[in-house]
């Protein structure tokens, strides 16, 4: 029979899909009709949302078990007793969704919440006492292109509240353009006629100069002086 149960808990733990690289992290399905919530909650906060800005469905729908700022001070111990516990299936409300905003690069998620939050908070008290019980959600969509790591990440009982809201145009990465190349005297120096007038700059006499480009470009006199001319340096 023991052996039996051990077999059984190991089959629950390799049929739970739990991340530990970012937190602690429980991935699962979404619900079958989450576009419809999805499609419902842009409706319902279209009133609110900047213009242009549109709910995305997240490309990586999980639970946040225990913050990644937390999980990563955990010993390597507790770390690995926490992976192999077997949590109870998470049991998502779908009746109502709910809009969590913040001002930083103005986030704004639509999510779900867990109804048996208490029981997972419990699994990972038997390990680690000192945890606090966490407000477990369902990050269903966000402005960001559907961005898990974009979404609001402290989402909590306070985001219920529709008051509640903090609207600011969100921030899209942008990539980087790059300047656009201007003459220099790294580029003059590769033509003679420019280089000569940077040695003027630098003030230089016409014979200076003229010694200098003939060494530089490997060039007879006359020809050395044709190039001055070109730049209005009478020899």
């Amino acid at each position: 029979m023991k052996l039996l149960m051990e077999n059984w808990k190991r089959f629950l733990n390799e049929t739970q899909e739990v991340e530990d690289e970012n937190g602690l992290l429980l991935h699962l399905d979404p619900p079958t009709n989450v576009d419809e919530i999805i499609s419902a909650g842009q409706q319902k906060y279209s009133n609110i949302l900047p213009e242009g800005e549109q709910l995305t469905k997240i490309n990586k729908f999980h639970i946040t078990l225990i913050p990644r700022k937390i999980h990563k001070n955990l010993s390597e111990e507790q770390q690995q007793k926490i992976k192999e516990i077997i949590f109870p299936e998470a049991i998502i409300d779908t009746s109502e969704s709910f809009f969590a905003t913040r001002e930083q690069e103005g986030r704004k998620t639509l999510y779900l919440k867990i109804e048996n939050s208490d029981k997972l908070n419990e699994e990972i008290k038997k390990v680690f006492p000192e945890h606090q019980d966490k407000y477990m959600h369902m990050s269903i969509a966000n402005v960001h292109g559907g961005n898990s790591f974009k979404s609001v990440g402290d989402i909590n009982e306070k985001d219920e509240q529709e008051g509640r809201k903090v609207i600011v145009p969100a921030t899209q990465q942008q990539k980087k353009k790059k300047p656009q190349r201007q003459k220099s005297q790294a580029q003059g120096a590769d033509n003679p006629v420019e280089f000569a007038k940077i040695l003027v700059g630098r003030g230089l006499d016409p014979e200076q100069i003229k010694n200098i480009l003939m060494r530089k470009f490997n060039k007879p006199e006359h020809a050395v002086v044709g190039i001055m001319r070109g730049a209005g340096i009478q020899s």
